[in-house]
């Protein structure tokens, strides 16, 4: 009969479920040469379409300034632009250019490759028991 944690195996649970997470995120931004949060904003852009950036906030859980500045920077490399927003042409949304579109592909095919190398490995059944488990 199981248990319950005690409280050093809970916080060693805890710690190997945040290096996971950290893993994965370096996983994702390290040789890509891009923000994690900017990465975030393209993704959300290109899975959605133009939005707002209070949308994208909402959405991502990041804070306005912080959307705001990777935009702004997203902006400058020519990957986003804003276009008007129809329900209120005082307010604008983000929208991806082509090269903001060829980025993200880029990018996709990057994590998917390393993705590849990390757990590629595994058997198609211990991957589907971990997505069942989460």
């Amino acid at each position: 009969m199981d248990r319950e944690l005690s409280d050093d195996e809970l916080v060693a649970f805890v710690s190997a479920v945040s290096a996971a997470l950290h893993g994965v995120k370096r996983l994702f931004t390290e040789a890509e040469e891009i923000d994690h949060g900017a990465a975030i904003v393209l993704g959300v852009l290109f899975r959605h379409g133009p939005m707002r950036p209070s949308a994208i906030a909402q959405l991502t859980g990041l804070d306005l300034s912080t959307v705001s500045r990777h935009s702004r920077f997203q902006e400058d490399s020519g990957r986003v632009c804003k276009v008007a927003d129809p329900a209120d042409r005082r307010a604008h949304r983000l929208a991806l250019t082509e090269t903001g579109v060829d980025r993200i592909l880029e990018l996709w095919q990057h994590r998917v490759a390393r993705l590849h190398e990390a757990v590629g490995h595994w058997s198609a059944e211990d991957a589907r028991t971990l997505t069942a488990l989460s």
